[in-house]
């Protein structure tokens, strides 16, 4: 707070409750403390079904998450932005740069048509890989579990993350029974028969992201993937493929 000049760099991606990550949030919560950073994640969450179509992925306009994190960047002084949005391979295709609202403003204006994905359905299969957010992968599962035959269908969640899942102090699980204060393991919707998740990197720690569920599949090589998948589906099968599911988001 005592720099004469502050400048923040920061990329834009959808995210699940803000809209969009990128413009303030590098302040609240980047830098804020851990009380700060609670109070605006609670009220999130307690206003989550009265305030239905304003808040989670994509939704910007009149998100009151974002909102409240731009008060808070505004509150440091922040003179300078540079906000990134990026390709499939993490690449940087897009630089937004300036103050604080009309920088970011600009950046996700043309994220929303950037990150994009036509809506799809009714797939027996959908494969979720995630990447530029690869330690929170559980993210990619949102988009997949839409594309799934109402019926019934499987979905394969690529979490190939060298690091493993993020430790997340506020929302995360810490082994079986100890969690951040507003831990929320999100449940498998019935129409999903099985949740393969893959990944090369075995992370016990990071298992806690995902539902405690029998529906739940943990593999590490990719032909038993193909195995389960053939097992499940002997003849033909419909297949959605999301190259980049975690940010990714339909309207």
């Amino acid at each position: 707070m005592s720099c004469d000049l502050k400048i923040a760099i920061g990329g834009v991606v959808p995210h699940p409750m803000s809209g969009f990550g990128g413009g303030g949030k590098i302040i609240l919560p980047g830098v804020t403390s851990f009380e700060t950073a609670q109070a605006n994640h609670r009220s999130t969450y307690r206003d989550m079904f009265t305030l239905r179509g304003k808040l989670g992925q994509g939704i910007f306009d009149e998100n009151p998450m974002r909102f409240d994190v731009e008060e808070a960047a505004e509150l440091t002084g922040l003179d300078f932005i540079i906000n990134l949005i990026f390709n499939r391979n993490g690449e940087s295709v897009g630089i937004f740069t300036g103050a604080l609202k009309p920088a970011y403003s600009a950046a996700v204006q043309a994220s929303k048509a950037h990150y994009l994905t036509p809506h799809v359905q009714d797939k027996d299969i959908a494969i979720a890989n995630s990447f530029i957010k690869g330690n929170e992968a559980f993210i990619g599962l949102s988009i997949a579990y839409l594309a799934i035959n109402k019926n019934g269908g499987d979905v394969v969640l690529i979490a190939n993350e060298p690091s493993g899942q993020v430790v997340h102090y506020l929302l995360g699980p810490f082994g079986e029974n100890s969690f951040g204060p507003l831990h929320q393991r999100s449940g498998i919707p019935p129409h999903v028969k099985k949740v393969i998740v893959f990944t090369e990197y075995p992370d016990l720690a990071g298992r806690g992201w995902f539902a405690n569920s029998d529906k739940i599949v943990f593999l590490h090589k990719w032909n038993d993937v193909l195995k389960v998948l053939e097992t499940d589906y002997p003849g033909k099968a419909s297949i959605a493929v999301f190259p980049n599911s975690e940010i990714q988001y339909v309207i």
